[in-house]
């Protein structure tokens, strides 16, 4: 995935633009992937963040579905990794829910 290189209201740029990039290893249609050697290169340059692995899960409980995302791979020692993390957990939160928006809309209509 790419996302195409931002300016924030400050004009600097986003420091999330740029290209994630990994090998899907396991793939059930409606109820799972998995994607390893998982790599964020910044568009703004710097040292690439990785490896880590992302997981998705969607389960039903009753009538709801639950979505859990985990990702890991975290490198306690890293700065860079420090910083990566620092602006994902603040991004995560409202991506999710425009998520949930986006499918609820979906399917009301």
């Amino acid at each position: 995935m790419e996302w195409a290189p931002q300016v924030s209201p400050s004009g600097a740029p986003d420091p999330l633009s740029g290209t994630l990039h990994g090998t899907v290893v396991e793939f059930a249609a409606g109820h799972e992937f998995f994607v390893a050697d998982l790599y964020w290169h910044p568009s703004a340059g710097g040292d690439a963040i990785g490896p880590m692995a992302l997981e998705a899960t969607c389960t039903m409980e009753g009538d709801a579905s639950v979505l859990e995302i985990r990702q890991s791979g975290y490198d306690k020692t890293s700065a860079s990794w420090a910083r990566y993390y620092d602006m994902m957990s603040a991004r995560w939160q409202p991506w999710l829910e425009a998520l949930k928006r986006h499918l609820e809309q979906r399917w009301a209509d």
